[in-house]
């Protein structure tokens, strides 16, 4: 029959360090025994799953076709850019002059205004 006696009961009310040593190791030691056990019954139950799991028949090889040839993204860009102004003005008169990469002297200015609004401490 089984002993009803808490674990704690057999330990002293001012324990020695070798005591309390010897019980943070023993309840490390039961943390990585379950883990461990954890661990390998996982494994084990992954293993009876890819048993289990239907092979895929084998797929014919075939020639891959050559990619085409990818536009660039730039060439893309004024069609998208007229698209994107013609949404905008509908029936108005409207022509892009030129397309160009944006400067970097706005966000630049931005940085510094808020960069400059913080005190140093």
């Amino acid at each position: 029959m089984l002993n009803p006696t808490p674990v704690f009961a057999y330990l002293s009310d001012h324990p020695s360090i070798g005591e309390s040593i010897q019980f943070i190791f023993s309840g490390f030691l039961f943390v990585i025994v379950v883990l461990a056990a954890i661990g390998i019954l996982t494994s084990l139950v992954g293993m009876i799953f890819k048993r289990l799991e239907p092979k895929p028949a084998p797929k014919p090889a075939q020639v891959a076709a050559p990619a085409p040839a990818a536009p660039s993204e730039d060439a893309n860009l004024p069609a998208v850019i007229a698209a994107a102004v013609y949404s905008v003005m509908q029936d108005k008169p409207h022509r892009i002059v030129q397309i160009r990469p944006a400067d970097e002297t706005w966000a630049r200015e931005g940085r510094r205004s808020i960069l400059g609004s913080h005190k140093v401490r």
